[in-house]
């Protein structure tokens, strides 16, 4: 197998288990009769393992030269978690566990990056990137629909979710065997990189912007499952729905940016202007909660997410230094996890004081709603300021 043939497999691999799982982690643990604190912890949990452990992956990597041992490993052991989630019964014993497989699965992420980076020319770096979003979306979509129907059966949905997940990541680790990198330069674990982050302008306001972003994204993250579990009362096959329109709608924009002449500048600014609508969605689920409506913007919000996802890869690719790369992609997903898990932390934290003066959970999710919008449209806006660094 080849090697762009092998980053295709193991993404599409990788995107099964994500699909088979990450739809329904936070609601199975609502089912285990997790708090909105608990439920704050696990969304804040599982960003900040898969984040913070990129910096010390990414150091390892760009240490050893090498990115597949990583991949390989952090397959394995993700995978390995997934029945010891299964036996439990106890949601502060699955947020612990949840965390666990996070910080393993997040040894794939910086070695990935830093993997296409290393097989492609900077000519179809693009189209490579297009493409294997589009492989993992459609694999994720098609491991969500899969759940679904075996929970319209009278199957657990959550069990075979979990267990599929357990498979295919044993499957990700499986095709990179063998596989045969590229020589990189080795990059020693050095303070220096703080001097060199610091005079890379870049680099640095991407960051700045992204971690403030995130911040006030994650505040509604928790709140999103206390809605569709609480007040909607929506059952798995419905929830595993809406995850599948946000794929299909990916799947549209990933074709139409493959066809696309997009280039860096223009990625940024769709960028700027994705991230400035997804405002929009807590502004959905606190005031109308209603099926239609979470289908339109979860569609929305599908429709974005890849002009995000492929704006951010080739803009760190493009002003980050070729040796350090795996270091550099981890240093901002390290920043993006302690903000995400100081915001998905605080939002439950507010939900359950604000839900004891009253009673109601409803009400008192709306003015952390709010903020979550406020927040989201104005760091959104702000990233049209990094158009002055790719002209």
């Amino acid at each position: 197998m080849s090697r762009t043939k092998a980053l295709y497999a193991n993404s599409l691999a990788s995107s099964v288990a994500m699909g088979s799982a990450q739809p329904f982690i936070a609601v199975y643990a609502a089912q285990l009769g997790a708090s909105p604190t608990e439920l704050g912890l696990l969304h804040a949990s599982m960003n900040f393992t898969t984040n913070a452990a990129q910096l010390i992956w990414g150091s390892i990597s760009d240490a050893m030269g090498r990115r597949v041992p990583l991949l390989v490993a952090g397959g394995l052991l993700s995978a390995a978690i997934w029945p010891l989630a299964l036996m439990t019964t106890s949601p502060g014993t699955f947020v612990l566990l949840m965390a666990l497989r996070f910080a393993f699965y997040s040894m794939t992420l910086p070695t990935f990056t830093a993997l296409i980076a290393d097989v492609t020319e900077p000519a179809e770096r693009t189209r490579v990137t297009v493409q294997i979003n589009a492989w993992s979306t459609v694999g994720a979509a098609v491991a969500t629909s899969t759940v679904a129907a075996v929970s319209l059966f009278g199957l657990n949905g959550y069990h075979i979710g979990f267990l599929i997940a357990m498979v295919a990541e044993l499957a990700s680790a499986v095709v990179l065997l063998g596989i045969r990198e590229q020589k990189v330069g080795k990059r020693m674990p050095s303070l220096s990189v703080i001097s060199e982050i610091t005079a890379n302008s870049a680099y640095l306001q991407y960051v700045l912007l992204n971690t403030l972003y995130i911040l006030f994204m994650s505040i509604a993250w928790p709140l999103f499952t206390i809605t569709v579990t609480r007040v909607a009362r929506l059952d798995l096959s419905v929830i595993a729905a809406l995850s599948v329109v946000s794929d299909i709608a990916s799947i549209a924009t990933i074709y139409l940016v493959s066809r696309a002449n997009v280039d860096l500048i223009g990625f940024v600014k769709l960028q700027a202007i994705s991230r400035a609508a997804f405002a929009a969605v807590p502004l959905v689920y606190g005031f109308t909660p209603v099926v239609p409506m979470l289908v339109a913007v979860n569609v929305m919000t599908g429709l974005l997410f890849p002009v995000i996802n492929t704006a951010r890869t080739l803009y760190l690719l493009a002003v980050v230094p070729v040796e350090g790369r795996a270091t550099y992609v981890a240093i901002a997903n390290v920043l993006q996890g302690i903000s995400s898990f100081v915001g998905s932390t605080v939002g439950g934290a507010l939900v359950d004081q604000l839900t004891s003066l009253n009673g109601d959970v409803a009400a008192a999710m709306i003015p952390v709603y709010l903020l979550s919008t406020v927040g989201r449209f104005v760091f959104g806006v702000l990233h049209f300021r990094l158009n002055r660094y790719v002209r």
